[in-house]
């Protein structure tokens, strides 16, 4: 008899709509469900007043996390995404978090055009999207998970106990002919107390990967040992000091010497600020990435060297891939290799006219290069 008396309110209320007759509509019952119980009415209520007439209200009674219906229904709240939703407070709260891109699952419908989410007091992030970058698909849902999972993101949001030593600044220069970008996140580098790191992937070190797609490509590109992008593009990541200081870099190397500039941008795909202890710096082949130590710019003319030793690491880059990289326990081979690479340094300096001083330090390292090789190398590695 109540639900009987509940229709008939409605088909009075829409006879008086469509004859013209003003009527105050307070409940979604009227405008987008069926409502068949007195719970189901209350429930129309709570989402009128906060205007969720568009969503496809679930019943309290329900338990599950997905819409029913023979149809897939338009998603707007994430108690569809990745929670259950049992009260009609659940449901508001999932509807604003959708909303503001809080959703914590990273398969997120494409429906928000949100650029950035509105950061709720005590809200799970654990997706890229939450922190630099704008996702409005479910792909760019998934590679902002995926990212976030391998402390991809490349702003300094992320929390501190997921991405230790995340920069605070990134730049990218050049240009590329496909997709895929260079990597602005952080790369660790491996260290003798962690010992190494183990990658399978290209976007684990130097691509950024947006989609599932990008990650599938990253992964056969590591397996073939191809993780060089298309074009001449690199990116510069850590502090915004070290970021503006190797950025001039690379403009001197453009203005003075653009054959070498190019040359730099086709060997290395990354700059990423390491510790000024990791004395001579590091390049990864695979990844393309060159650590450089930093304690600060140097204004004593040695910046001008800094410049050539950033084509001195893309050789050693270029010359692996050319299938020249030398193997740790050979000595003479590793010294060949390290000399070719420091008289192109040598090369640099002077094409870029570096004060005199500065010059003649490169010669006689080069110079040097054989003895200070052997003296210096570990016979441990052998």
């Amino acid at each position: 008899m109540k639900a009987f008396a509940l229709m008939l309110i409605a088909v009075l209320i829409g006879a008086m709509a469509a004859a013209g007759i003003a009527e105050d509509i307070d409940n979604c019952c009227f405008v987008d469900r069926q409502c068949n119980s007195d719970q189901d009415w209350i429930n129309g209520w709570h989402a009128f007043e906060n205007n969720q007439c568009g969503a496809p209200a679930q019943s309290a009674a329900q338990t599950s996390s997905q819409p029913t219906g023979g149809t897939p229904a338009q998603i707007d709240n994430c108690c569809f995404v990745d929670r259950q939703c049992n009260s009609d407070q659940d449901w508001t709260d999932g509807y604003w978090a959708f909303q503001n891109n809080q959703c914590s699952a990273p398969a997120q419908s494409a429906a928000p055009t949100s650029a950035q989410p509105v950061s709720a007091p005590g809200a799970q992030v654990d997706n890229c999207c939450f922190v630099d970058r704008q996702c409005s698909s479910d792909l760019e849902w998934m590679g902002g998970w995926h990212a976030y999972q391998n402390n991809q993101c490349a702003a300094p949001g992320q929390s501190p106990a997921s991405a230790p030593g995340a920069p605070q600044s990134a730049r990218i220069i050049g240009y590329t002919n496909g997709s895929i970008q260079p990597s602005t996140s952080f790369t660790r580098l491996p260290t003798l107390d962690s010992g190494p790191i183990s990658y399978s992937n290209c976007c684990e070190q130097n691509w950024q990967c947006n989609s599932d797609e990008d990650w599938q490509a990253g992964y056969e590109a590591f397996g073939r040992k191809q993780c060089q992008l298309p074009g001449s593009v690199i990116s510069i990541v850590g502090d915004a000091d070290f970021v503006d200081y190797m950025a001039i870099r690379l403009e001197e190397l453009r203005n003075g010497m653009p054959e070498r500039y190019y040359y730099a941008l086709r060997g290395l795909d990354k700059l990423q600020q390491a510790s000024p202890d990791l004395l001579g710096g590091h390049v990864d082949e695979i990844g393309r990435t060159f650590f450089v130590p930093w304690s600060g710019p140097r204004t004593d003319g040695f910046e001008t060297r800094m410049s050539a030793v950033i084509v001195h690491e893309a050789c050693h880059v270029h010359r692996a891939d050319a299938g020249h990289q030398a193997y740790a326990c050979d000595l003479e081979g590793t010294i060949r290799e390290e000399l070719i690479c420091r008289e192109i340094e040598l090369e640099v300096v002077i094409g870029l006219g570096a004060a005199p001083h500065v010059i003649e330090w490169v010669r006689g390292m080069v110079a040097r290069t054989p003895e200070t090789m052997r003296s210096s190398y570990p016979e441990s590695l052998c």
